[in-house]
């Protein structure tokens, strides 16, 4: 993008507790050893948590995380991610605003694979909105470890792409 310059982002600029949450995880990953990537993107720092949790039980991964969609949009200029989480509502751009952009792209430059997350009420009538703006799959919050795993198994396996589910709610 013209004129966008890289930066560092600190943990209060990535909406992180100061306690290094943003510095890559070690361990395995997909692609010859390589980390997978993920973004996680939700202005609700308990929800970035409870995420960050999940996936840590799944495995370990290079985590980053934004606050909102223009600092989410930074983060994946920045460093292409693997997998953005991507929530619908929040401040400064929103899912839509993020996916609207992505979609601008050049196919290199996009994130490998995002899933857009949203409360119950939010869902309905989300899927063929954020399909056609280009998101791989949409999850009910709160997203569920299983949930979180079939998405890097997508992730480590290209051809397994998740499709967009009809009831995601279901424990």
């Amino acid at each position: 993008m013209p004129g966008h310059t890289p930066r560092e982002y600190t943990p209060a600029a990535w909406g992180a507790p100061a306690s290094d949450r943003n510095v890559a995880c070690t361990g395995t990953g997909h692609g010859g050893g390589s980390r997978i990537k993920i973004l996680i993107v939700d202005d609700d720092d308990s929800v970035r948590t409870a995420v960050e949790t999940r996936l840590r039980s799944i495995g370990e991964f290079e985590l980053r995380f934004a606050q909102d969609g223009k600092i989410g949009l930074d983060l994946m200029r920045d460093d292409r991610p693997d997998l953005v989480i991507l929530d619908v509502l929040m401040p400064r751009a929103d899912g839509f605003d993020v996916l609207r952009e992505v979609r601008r792209w050049p196919e290199a430059k996009r994130p490998g694979m995002i899933a857009v997350v949203s409360t119950a009420a939010e869902r309905n009538g989300l899927g063929p909105a954020v399909q056609a703006l280009g998101a791989d799959s949409i999850y009910s919050k709160p997203i569920r470890t299983e949930q979180l795993r079939e998405l890097v198994n997508a992730v480590a396996t290209p051809t397994r792409v998740p499709t967009l589910l009809g009831n995601s709610a279901a424990a």
